[in-house]
């Protein structure tokens, strides 16, 4: 997931920007970056996968985690706050 989505895994799950315009942005960004990603699928034997099924995939792991094994953070200064994971 994080080849087939560099640097924008964190935002695709919001709702806030299509992966079309986050991926467009990233390339922008990084004109390179189909090569750069070609090479290190190479030198890792990853197959290759689609934006849309790496953000599928990443959609998905909140569902199959249960609640009991979610990392969970408390604050100093907020004993009562816990945090919220992505996409839960």
């Amino acid at each position: 997931m994080l080849v087939a989505l560099p640097t924008i895994w964190h935002d695709v799950g919001g709702g806030r920007h299509s992966l079309e315009d986050l991926l467009r942005e990233l390339e922008e960004d990084f004109p390179d970056l189909a090569t750069d990603r070609d090479r290190l699928r190479d030198a890792l034997d990853l197959p290759a996968t689609a934006s849309e099924q790496a953000r599928e995939r990443l959609l998905a792991l909140p569902a199959e985690t249960r609640s009991a094994e979610m990392p969970r953070a408390r604050f100093d200064d907020e004993p009562d706050s816990e945090y919220e994971p992505y996409w839960a």
